[in-house]
């Protein structure tokens, strides 16, 4: 019985630090063979567009792209993009105002 309850509180522990973790998550991108769309959250079409030009230009083959709240301004994180690739995307998202990107949830 006592390391079911330690079962319980490890799972329990751990949804309660994802959920945190999603809280801050205002959109999640995927990237396959160069198609660009949305799996989490609503971004501004914009915003879409322009990324998935990046994406699209740079021949991305896949990849994981997400946008945190990060305080009062957005950042974004990716996994699966080269360097330049990723300074682009993040010149990008710097040119939206971040209270139309926090208000967008």
């Amino acid at each position: 019985m006592n390391l079911f309850a330690v079962i319980v509180c490890v799972v329990f522990v751990l949804l309660l630090a994802m959920s945190a973790f999603r809280s801050r998550e205002l959109f999640v991108l995927a990237v396959d063979r160069g198609r660009t769309r949305v799996l989490r959250g609503r971004p501004p079409h914009a915003l879409l567009e322009a990324l998935a030009d990046v994406f699209a230009r740079a021949k991305v083959q896949r990849a994981r792209v997400r946008i945190l709240r990060d305080g009062d301004r957005a950042r974004l994180s990716a996994t699966g993009l080269d360097a330049s690739v990723l300074q682009r995307a993040r010149n990008v998202l710097g040119s939206f105002p971040a209270h139309k990107l926090l208000g967008a949830r």
